[in-house]
Parts: structure tokens; sequence; C-alpha cells
């Protein structure tokens, strides 16, 4: 499987447009690394993920500065 490739090659894995419960039960026997879509979270509106995630600490991210020749960390 592609999943098994790339563990082989230590590259993470990150499975997109999962929708049901049954392909997240299959990605994770699988070993797949990482998993986003609608079964885990709708998107959402950024003031609403702000006050859900940001503010309660849930994930945090490195000072970044944006200027003129891009990001950086």
């Amino acid at each position: 499987s592609i999943i098994g490739l790339s563990k082989s090659l230590g590259i993470l894995t990150i499975a997109e447009g999962v929708e049901a419960k049954e392909q997240f039960e299959i990605l994770l026997d699988f070993g797949c690394d990482q998993i986003q879509g609608f079964y885990l979270g709708k998107p959402l509106p950024p003031d609403t993920f702000q006050s859900t995630f940001l503010s309660n600490g849930f994930i945090e991210f490195p000072s970044t500065s944006i200027s003129a020749t891009g990001l950086s960390l």
C-alpha cells in the first residue's frame, strides 16, 4: 500500500477527505499518521476556530512573521 511504502521511506502519511467512521478505522489500522476530513470536523469560520482551539490552548503555533521575502519561523 502507499502507506506502507511511505513508512518504509520515512515519509509522513496524511489522508484527506475522510468522511466516514469506516474510512477512519481502516486508515488507523493501516498506520496512517494524520487524518483530516468531515468525519473529524467541518470547516469553521476563523473566529470560531480561534475561540475553540487557539484561545483554549489546544493548538500552539511557533511565533511567525511575514515579510516581503516570505514567512519566517
